[in-house]
Order: structure tokens, then sequence, then C-alpha cells
């Protein structure tokens, strides 16, 4: 399967798409009935009505996290194809970022963690592109 993910084919992102969805399914079956919203602090908590603590499905939270880390696993491996940090352009570093964010439960729902990669996503091409200047 790696070899598949060594080449530079777009076909390549529908393998991700399943690969990712076969990573994940197992936890679709033990989803919380209700999942907290991360993003509303103690101190808003104290402040927001009861209800907008659970505001999204835990279905659709789960779905939106998929989109979410699929998106972010095609901007990684964008950044490092763009830069040509592996030396030729391959879906590599995609398949190694579903595949963690499969493993680690802070990336099967959203929160800050989630989030704040798109930061370190940022951050990394900022600092890619000074380098890569001419007058680095």
């Amino acid at each position: 399967m790696i070899k598949l993910f060594r080449t530079f084919n777009p076909i390549n992102i529908l393998w991700l798409a399943v690969i990712m969805i076969v990573l994940r399914v197992g936890y679709v079956y033990s989803i919380p009935d209700r999942v907290d919203f991360p993003f509303a602090e103690l101190f808003n908590r104290l402040n927001l009505p009861a209800s907008y603590q659970y505001n999204i499905p835990p279905m659709a939270n789960f779905l939106l996290t998929s989109v979410l880390v699929f998106g972010q696993a095609l901007l990684l491996n964008y950044l490092v194809n763009h830069y040509n940090l592996l030396g030729r352009s391959t879906f590599l570093p995609a398949l190694m970022y579903i595949v963690a964010s499969g493993l680690f439960t802070p990336f099967l729902l959203i929160g800050s963690p989630l989030v704040c990669n798109f930061l370190v996503l940022w951050m990394l091409f900022k600092l890619f592109s000074f380098y890569k200047g001419d007058d680095a």
C-alpha cells in the first residue's frame, strides 16, 4: 500500500479517503451520546444556556472532524511537495498524517488541537517561504 502512495497520482486522494473511513469506522460504534462543545470554556459555559454546550450532534461532529483532518492532510502534503522536502512528489505525508490522526483521540472529535493544526501548518508555510526566499 505504501508503494501506491509513493507515486504522485490524483487517484491516491480517493484512497486516502477510504483509509480514513476504515481507520475511523470503529469509533463510530463507540461514539458517545453527547459530545461536549470544547470551545465554550468554563467562564463562557456559566453564561451560556446548557443546550448550547451540546449544540453539535455527535455524528455531525465526527463527520466535520473527518473533513478537517482530510483537508489538513492534503495541506500538509502540498507543503511537503511544494517545498520539495522529500526530493520528489508523493502522497506519503498525507497518508502518515491520516494514520497518525486516527490513532489519537483528540483528532476524532472537534477540539483545540485539531483547530490549532491549521495554525501550525500556516506557520510552517511561512517558515519555509522565508527559507526559500532570496534573502534567507
